[in-house]
């Protein structure tokens, strides 16, 4: 092989490489702030809704969280909103999808009230951060009229 051969495939796997880069770097939705919380020491995100500013989704954690601990988290939800999907994943480790549990719902002034609790591993890093994913919907009458929300809360946890 001559030696301008080998250099031109060498800046042609280069330029792939690069291209390959920016195309899924570039490729994600960007995440607004208005749908972003990072938990601090009074444990409550709100946000108001983008499909209507005037409701608000409350996550309320009942305690600082914890791993390899039970903890809970109480969702304030519109009463025309639902919970599509719910799960908390790692951000500087791979966790999966840790999946977060409805106990139990009541409707009342304030809206839907899920009382919801999960359960956090631990891994070799000593301070993890996480992130729960709130995927919300309205809904009307029995049918389902809007594209769903994703709602972003980050959190850390310290292994001691």
């Amino acid at each position: 092989m001559n030696q301008s051969f080998k250099s031109t495939l060498i800046l042609t796997l280069l330029a792939l490489l690069i291209g390959i880069g920016v195309y899924f770097n570039g490729s994600e939705t960007p995440i607004h702030a208005s749908k972003q919380c990072d938990l601090d020491d009074t444990l409550i995100c709100r946000f108001n809704l983008v499909n209507d500013k005037t409701q608000e989704l409350n996550v309320k954690f009942i305690n600082k969280v914890l791993t390899e601990e039970q903890n809970d988290i109480i969702l304030t939800l519109p009463v025309d909103s639902v919970i599509e999907n719910i799960w908390i994943q790692g951000v500087n480790m791979y966790m999966g999808k840790v999946a977060v549990f409805e106990l139990a719902t009541k409707q009342d002034a304030e809206g839907n009230i899920s009382n919801m609790q999960f359960f956090l591993g631990s891994c070799s890093e000593a301070k993890m951060r996480w992130q729960l994913v709130i995927v919300v919907k309205k809904v009307s009458g029995q049918s389902v009229t809007r594209q769903s929300e994703t709602y972003f809360i980050n959190f850390k946890t310290d292994v001691s």
